[in-house]
């Protein structure tokens, strides 16, 4: 029997012989909030999986939590816990995935919680669609109930991650095929794995809310302004720039912008932007990695007075210049702007 077909008679036969499920979860000094994480895991109706649970060299004694907690479940197999040493998501992740067994791998950050239906969703997905190799679902982020589902559309992907890694599901076939995960651009590297599956397999949107989502502890991952994730942008444009990079058109609407000013862009993120244009910069990279365009109009606080643009992933001050400013939008004022030169 070929390995396809094996795969299809798994997925089309009784619950007895189901998929299994490989689930990633990594982490680092996590000690407050991983068990949430792993016990959502364990509520799950679909109970045929393993969770790995990847810690990367924590000092807070989440280990030894973890190992008098979940004793029985540990000894059982149904979790497997990897001891490493300190060396980033990437590394802990990529640690599970050669170790995992199962035939479909799904991912669990330590401070999310999915929900009871998470794998079951999955594995309906795998059963409707047995050629697939990968699906995505729904999140609601925990802080506004904003809830981030949309159609596939590759060239909206490149211009901004919006399948989480937390909700994504693939065959353990694209472990082999495209590699696991690219320490290079650390900080997006969810972000790079369904860039680079997707450019094969589109993937199967479910359309389900499986993951309530914490942003609470972005800024303990990794700085918005930090040098490491400025790179990672940087590598991640050389690889993908062919399609991601804005028109012309985009680009004088941002320079002629009252609210873009590149002299106060180049100071404030030089080192960022690595000596790149500031206005394809910012329409690019610099707005995902909430930079401002200027120091009068604050790109975060449009998009979370306006839900509905931040939906569609498109560039703050953009839309405000093009539309925006007609509907009377606010919301993104930093501080009183003064006149320029020309203006006076």
């Amino acid at each position: 029997m070929t390995e396809v077909s094996a795969r299809k008679r798994i997925v089309r036969c009784t619950s007895a012989i189901r998929p299994l499920f490989s689930v990633v979860l990594p982490t680092f000094n996590r000690i407050q909030s991983v068990c949430s994480a792993i016990d959502s895991m364990l509520l799950q109706t679909f109970g045929d999986f393993e969770l790995i649970v990847a810690d990367d060299g924590s000092t807070d004694g989440t280990v030894e939590l973890l190992k008098g907690k979940y004793a029985r479940k540990i000894a059982g197999g149904k979790i497997r816990l990897l001891e490493l040493g300190h060396g980033g998501v990437c590394a802990a992740r990529n640690a599970a995935l050669k170790a995992s067994r199962g035939e479909w791998i799904a991912y669990l950050d330590s401070d999310n919680i999915v929900s009871a239906d998470f794998l079951q969703t999955f594995a309906d997905g795998i059963k409707s669609h047995p050629d697939a190799k990968n699906f995505y679902a729904a999140l609601m982020r925990k802080s506004d109930k904003f809830v981030l589902d949309r159609p596939f559309d590759r060239k909206m992907l490149l211009r901004g991650n919006y399948i989480d890694i937390g909700v994504y599901c693939h065959h353990r076939d694209l472990i082999d095929e495209f590699g696991s995960f690219d320490s290079s651009v650390m900080g997006i590297e969810d972000w790079d794995l369904v860039v680079r599956h997707s450019s094969k397999y589109t993937p199967v949107r479910l359309g389900r809310v499986v993951l309530a989502y914490s942003d609470a502890l972005d800024g303990e991952r990794l700085s918005r302004k930090s040098d490491m994730l400025a790179g990672s942008y940087e590598r991640f444009r050389e690889k993908y720039e062919p399609d991601a990079r804005p028109s012309d058109a985009d680009v004088e609407v941002i320079r002629k912008s009252w609210f873009f000013d590149s002299e106060w862009y180049m100071a404030e993120y030089g080192k960022i932007i690595a000596g790149a244009d500031p206005a394809v910069h910012y329409l690019v990279r610099g707005w995902k990695n909430g930079l401002c365009p200027g120091p009068c109009f604050d790109g975060r606080q449009y998009l979370a007075k306006n839900p509905d643009v931040a939906k569609v992933l498109i560039n703050p001050l953009l839309h405000y210049e093009r539309s925006g400013r007609k509907e009377g939008r606010v919301g993104f004022l930093r501080r009183k702007p003064l006149l320029r030169q020309t203006e006076r």
